[in-house]
């Protein structure tokens, strides 16, 4: 078999599997179920034992050891290797199966007194089905008698006798009358090396037995809830934690813990009524609770967190502006700020595709690596890439400060989203630099260092085989720093194995894209009269914010009527041999009000608000000129004199003579 393709796998089922032993009950058959820790057979891919645990409360002396029974499947190639053994908490011991199988696969089996043969005296079913879990097809498949030659553990390396007889040692004579309330062990002998295995689930029942029930009132499919965000950041307020109650009374002394969109469980402090908020997206929570019985109830609830807060958009008060005499306009500057709860989308960037290398493989493991944001504002992560193989969830967690250190501490990390790498391509095995597959996924990495883990949910492989773990990769507003990564969830740091992909952000900038829907720009000319300027910004979920503000410009307040003319004005051509004669230029004295309410009249040309253009037909000629308020009718004269003072340009150029 595949060893590394086991290893994969093995090490995915133990880490989804329950680390402890939990309790659920039949109310139908009366019967207690205690559900085990499962384990590697053996736990270094050798010849060797492998052991699970199984804590059993408030089941008390058994009154008739038949009424145990014991289910377990299993993955592990050559069933002929195995011994397997249930040892009590007061140390009784019953073999169950030593040796039986042959060359076939698998095992999926309940061991009771009341099965119809004993697993020794039954012929194994031919399987060669991969001994991954969970199995498709078994050597043994069904419900039997244990075998039963031994009350002891003998030395795994040891072939069964035919003394004592099969079946000598049942449930009902090995465990009648014992406390089964403690700690069980399932134990699994590996005679002979070169295979692998691990259980995919055992668990022992108590049949007759009634013990108190907690579940959670509307389990165990809770009413999905509708949330919207806060409107002070992008998560939802705190999420209330659903009721639990056993039968019709209050369930005291429970413990509850939680888990969002498949990461892991965290324990509710003694009294709590809420977990934090969840940012904005759809989540998976399952609420679990575990009495003193050590009876577990779970119960999933969907969790819709939707951005329905509008932004803010400010605008400046009305402005109103009095000119200066003469002034017609004046050239506004203002600012128009948007704010909101989440994260406008901003100047998308990319560090480049790293590429480290290498083959090597972290498999339903753990990678680290660190971000250093030198943005100054927080960042919104949009996208991570990641070189794997095969279709995988990824959760990914982070933490403030570097990642190292805290690799074997789950406690540190904060679950903050579930990238989504199930579209590959994907890179196939020992990929070296091979392809990168994106992921998307949205998170917060505020300004500073943190650290980033990644687990993958499935048995896929991250490939991450690198240089070391102090390379350092910068596009100027982020740092990556390669880490390190584990085989196992949570374990032990391995170098040089280091992330090999990329980031892909954008700036969370508080300013979005602010557009206007009326008016004049800033640092535009306004004239006279009344401007309305309106503006709207959306965010990424499409609300919207409007906001609206007048520019009053007015003439200057108190103009004279009385109005004075210059004599004899010096005006000379443009290089158009044009000349544009304006109130200005003639009027002299004052205050006056805006210039291009006046009437310019120039002999030759006409009139017309403001001024009058002259040609080259004026030059050397002595115009007169009148300059008319409209308003009072009265007006004044005087002369310009047109000048051309634009001296004149030579262009030489060589000239060529052919002779002859």
């Amino acid at each position: 078999m595949n060893k590394e393709f086991f290893t994969q796998n093995s090490l995915k089922s133990v880490f989804l599997l329950l680390m402890a032993c939990f309790f659920a009950i039949s109310g139908a058959n009366a019967q207690a179920s205690y559900t085990g820790q499962n384990f590697t057979i053996p736990t270094t891919g050798t010849s060797g034992p492998g052991f699970g645990t199984c804590e059993v409360a408030c089941v008390g002396t058994v009154a008739n050891g038949a009424n145990i029974t014991l289910q377990v499947t299993l993955a592990h190639s050559f069933m002929g290797d195995l011994s397997l053994w249930l040892i009590a908490p007061s140390g009784q011991v019953l073999e169950l199966s030593t040796r039986n199988g042959g060359g076939n696969n698998n095992l999926n089996v309940v061991f009771s007194d009341a099965g119809a043969t004993n697993i020794a005296s039954t012929p194994a079913t031919f399987s060669t089905g991969a001994d991954v879990c969970p199995p498709t097809t078994f050597a043994y498949n069904g419900t039997f008698r244990p075998e039963g030659r031994n009350n002891v553990v003998t030395p795994f390396n040891v072939a069964p006798s035919n003394v004592p007889l099969v079946g000598t040692f049942t449930f009902t004579n090995t465990f009648s009358g014992i406390n089964a309330n403690g700690i069980w062990t399932f134990r699994a002998d590996d005679g002979v090396g070169g295979d692998d295995g691990l259980t995919c689930a055992w668990s022992l029942n108590f049949a007759g037995v009634t013990v108190p029930t907690c579940t959670f009132v509307g389990g165990p499919v809770l009413p999905a809830l509708n949330l919207s965000t806060s409107v002070v950041n992008c998560s939802s307020n705190p999420i209330p934690v659903p009721a639990v109650i056993a039968g019709t009374a209050p369930c005291v002394g429970a413990v509850i813990s939680y888990s969002v969109d498949g990461g892991m469980f965290v324990t509710l402090p003694m009294g709590s009524t809420t977990i934090p908020g969840l940012q904005s997206g759809a989540h998976n929570i399952i609420w679990r609770v575990v009495n003193s019985c050590l009876q577990t109830s779970t119960a999933t609830q969907v969790v819709n967190v939707s951005d329905e807060v509008d932004p803010v958009l400010t605008c400046p008060e009305n402005i109103t502006i009095s000119l200066d005499p003469g002034a017609c306009s004046q050239i506004i500057d203002f600012t128009v700020t948007a704010t909101d709860n989440c994260p406008f989308a901003g100047p998308m960037g990319q560090v480049n595709t790293i590429n480290t290398g290498g083959n090597g493989n972290a498999v339903g493991g753990m990678v680290w690596f660190n971000i250093n944001n030198l943005a100054g504002e927080d960042i919104t992560v949009t996208e991570l890439g990641m070189n794997i193989s095969n279709a995988t969830n990824v959760n990914v967690y982070r933490k403030a400060g570097t990642h190292v250190g805290s690799e074997t501490n789950p406690g540190a990390w904060t679950l903050v989203g579930t990238a989504n790498a199930n579209t590959g391509p994907f890179s196939g095995p020992f990929p070296g630099n091979g392809t990168i597959t994106p992921a998307p996924v949205t998170f917060i990495v505020p300004p500073g260092l943190h650290g980033i883990a990644l687990h993958m949910v499935s048995a896929s492989s991250n490939y991450t085989n690198g240089n070391g773990p102090n390379q350092t990769f910068t596009d100027g507003t982020i740092t990556l720093t390669l880490g390190s990564t584990a085989n196992a969830a949570w374990g032990a740091p391995f170098t040089p194995r280091v992330f090999n992909g990329y980031v892909a952000y954008g700036t969370a900038s508080t300013a979005g894209e602010v557009t206007q829907t009326q008016g004049i720009p800033s640092g535009g000319v306004y004239p006279i009269g009344t401007t309305t300027n309106c503006f709207e910004v959306s965010d990424l979920e499409g609300n919207t914010a409007t906001c609206c503000f007048d520019v009053v410009i007015n003439e200057y307040p108190t103009p004279t009527t009385t109005l004075a003319c210059n004599d004899n004005v010096q005006v000379s051509v443009n290089e158009n041999c044009e000349a544009f004669i304006t109130t200005d230029m003639i009027l002299e004295g004052g205050p006056y009000g805006c210039y291009d309410d006046y009437i310019v009249a120039v002999q030759g040309y006409g009139s017309g608000f403001g001024g009058v253009t002259i040609d080259n037909d004026a030059i050397g000629e002595t115009l007169t000129v009148t300059v008319t308020d409209p308003t009072t009718g009265n007006s004044c004269w005087g002369t310009i004199s047109v000048e051309d003072k634009i001296p004149p340009t030579i262009e030489c150029r060589d000239v060529v003579i052919m002779c002859g």
